[in-house]
């Protein structure tokens, strides 16, 4: 099961877009203005600052949870922050919560776990440590003594798979403010009949 993780995780952007062509007279290039603010305004995606602190803070988050499993630490990976970048935006520009196939331009297959965040305050953001807490805290449904998957555990037991190693994670904000986190994991985890190897108990 390569997404293998139930499809929310809920909490109370192509970047190649081509730029209109220059205007040959003020009407036109009216009109080309308001189509790119509103071609601006579907998503909010975050600066290459922000988009670094939130990878970093993705990694230490899911390290510090990992650690606790006898999972080894996790490292970030490009090929997996750009798939989760663009398919967060995604996400935002169709304001739907929905897993995507899984499958990297690449051709290989990743895990995912999904949220999504919306706050009155629409300048408000989750943090990664909020999206991966969320994720974890499923632990409390897990039954370590009969090993599976389970649509109301596969966040968790994604996040804490011994055998995946590498991570990709990015947000996006849609139109009307609900924020989408993506998580990419490589190689992907939740894969039946391996659950008592790599879904190890607390420590």
């Amino acid at each position: 099961m390569g997404c293998g993780s139930s499809s929310a995780g809920t909490s109370a952007n192509d970047k190649n877009e081509q730029q209109p062509k220059q205007a040959t007279n003020n009407s036109t290039k009216e009109n080309a203005n308001k189509d790119t603010t509103q071609k601006k305004a579907e998503t909010n995606a975050p600066s290459n600052t922000t988009s670094n602190q939130f990878m970093n803070e993705a990694i230490q988050s899911h390290n510090k949870l990992r650690a606790m499993h006898s999972a080894p630490a996790m490292t970030p990976a490009e090929e997996l922050i750009v798939y989760a970048q663009k398919y967060a935006d995604e996400l935002a520009k169709r304001d739907v919560m929905e897993h995507s196939k899984c499958i990297l331009p690449s051709g290989g297959r990743v895990g995912e776990n999904l949220y999504c965040y919306w706050s009155s305050d629409q300048t408000a953001v989750p943090t990664a440590d909020m999206a991966v807490q969320s994720w974890y805290d499923e632990i409390k449904d897990y039954n370590f003594n009969d090993h599976g998957f389970a649509m109301n555990t596969g966040h968790f037991t994604q996040v804490v798979w011994k055998g995946s190693t590498e991570l990709g994670m990015a947000w996006a904000k849609s139109a009307k403010g609900t924020t989408y986190v993506v998580a990419n994991y490589r190689p992907a985890g939740n894969m039946m009949g391996d659950f008592e190897n790599h879904v190890l108990p607390k420590q």
